[in-house]
């Protein structure tokens, strides 16, 4: 199960997922014109995302639409953050700082739970299990001040308990009789 733990601000040396609106929103961050000019052009061309992979470690943006209604907006969040893992895997990524450059912590807690959600895997019974074959990621850092240990606390808890749920519908039924669910 992925670890989930909340931070103030962002750290130097991890690869690191933000959520932005605009171009703008990202000059709030260390990064290079150039990377800024890329992730413009991608925003531009309308991508729902953007991948920089750096000697420092990754950087994967997640454009939102303001537009869109609250409901739609929460489930396109969910989405991206589940379509991050396999980004997390092609690169090995095992921690990543996820932060809205908005600080908004509704949006964060979305992708948040579309990584976690996304991550989850049943390997109870696969024998030889090779590195590439496992995911990843083993902590995500939610940053920003607008995230309160109670949200993460509440993601933890639903994470846990839908993992929970998975496993159970996972088991061979073989395995799981009424005996050994009671």
């Amino acid at each position: 199960m992925t670890v989930i733990k909340r931070a103030a601000r962002l750290s130097e040396n991890k690869c690191v997922v933000l959520i932005c609106s605009s171009a703008s929103e990202l000059k709030k961050f260390s990064l290079s014109e150039t990377d800024i000019a890329y992730f413009s052009s991608a925003l531009a061309e309308e991508r729902k995302s953007a991948a920089l992979c750096t000697p420092q470690g990754g950087l994967y943006v997640i454009f939102k639409d303001k537009k869109q209604q609250r409901f739609k907006l929460a489930e396109n969040l969910r989405k991206a953050g589940a379509n991050v893992v396999s980004w997390f895997n092609d690169n090995s990524y095992s921690s990543a700082e996820l932060c809205d450059a908005g600080d908004n912590a509704e949006h964060a807690l979305h992708v948040a739970e579309g990584i976690v959600l996304g991550n989850y895997q049943f390997l109870k019974y696969k024998s030889n299990i090779s590195p590439r074959e496992k995911n990843a990621l083993e902590e995500l850092i939610l940053v920003g001040t607008s995230v309160k240990e109670a949200d993460v606390q509440k993601l933890r808890i639903t994470s846990e308990a839908a993992f929970i749920a998975r496993d159970l519908v996972n088991e061979p039924p073989v395995t799981l009789t009424a005996v050994t669910l009671a």
